[in-house]
């Protein structure tokens, strides 16, 4: 029998519980990362509206009609420079090049709108998502940032040049 396609599509508001799972199952991977919604993340309880009053989007993936994965991107303070986050996909449905196939689609889409440049931030300890992020040409930044949030999350800055 034929795997069902994925469907990659704009996320909705009620989408966000869906969303909100899939964080926190990344979260329990790793020690003392600690997910509090209402507190530090607060966009995932709207994420098409958070996304889109920022200027940007944010995506879903489906399959078989359950959602497994997500990626946003919103407009930063430079008119050329935009900001990835929320890439997290379900560990069911990982190594079979999602994160690629996602972030090559948010990179189109920037382009779209004259885009030339995509920073993020990511965890240390998100170790398989450096990975991703430099095997798609992002280049780690020499400085790291302290959140001072209740996971005490220390985070890598990537960029990257878009030709």
């Amino acid at each position: 029998m034929d795997k069902p396609a994925l469907t990659i599509r704009p996320a909705t508001d009620a989408d966000s519980d869906a969303v909100i799972e899939i964080v926190a199952e990344a979260y329990d991977q790793y020690e003392g990362c600690i997910l509090l919604v209402e507190e530090e993340e607060s966009a995932l309880l709207t994420p098409s509206t958070a996304y889109r009053q920022d200027g940007g989007e944010f995506w879903v993936v489906e399959n078989a009609n359950k959602v497994v994965a997500s990626i946003g991107i919103t407009q930063m303070d430079q008119a050329n420079v935009w900001y990835l986050s929320k890439l997290y996909v379900l560990s069911t449905a990982r190594k079979a090049g999602l994160g690629q196939r996602l972030c090559a689609m948010v990179e189109d889409w920037v382009k779209e709108r004259g885009g030339e440049q995509i920073e993020l931030h990511t965890d240390t300890r998100f170790v398989e998502a450096h990975r991703l992020y430099e095997r798609l040409g992002y280049q780690r930044q020499a400085q790291t940032r302290i959140l001072n949030d209740a996971s005490e999350t220390e985070e890598f800055h990537y960029r990257k040049q878009l030709s």
